[in-house]
């Protein structure tokens, strides 16, 4: 697997900057091109972005969330199509839940990061 595969893109890393995530992350985006923060490149603060891997993710999403006064837990799982494949991050609640989805387990958690922050369900 590439590790392209295996951070969030650019779009997402972006948008969890703006949202005040810390950028601290194992590798960053500059431009298009990804680079691992201990390589010999130096990190350009206001044009280089953090691209967060499905661990440090997975660090950044509580276990549980409380919405309505009802607890929902986190999972995620992988929907199998006939043409692809595609991962859901999701928190439930008996038979209710949030989700999210994408082609790449890091973007389907970033992108429940990002509904997270932007629905004071969570804060960085």
């Amino acid at each position: 697997m590439r590790p392209e595969d295996q951070v969030c893109d650019r779009d997402l890393a972006e948008k969890l900057r703006s949202l005040g995530v810390a950028q601290d992350s194992a590798f960053f985006w500059s431009g298009d091109q990804l680079f691992h923060t201990y390589s010999h490149i130096r990190i350009d603060e206001k044009n280089d972005v953090s691209a967060f891997t499905v661990a440090e993710l997975g660090q950044m999403l509580p276990a549980e969330i409380t919405l309505q006064d009802r607890q929902y837990d986190f999972g995620t799982r992988i929907r199998v199509f006939t043409e692809h494949a595609e991962w859901v991050v999701e928190y439930t609640w008996v038979d209710r839940s949030i989700h999210t989805s994408a082609r790449f387990e890091a973007d389907a958690r970033a992108k429940m990061l990002v509904h997270l922050i932007e629905n004071n369900l969570v804060t960085v």
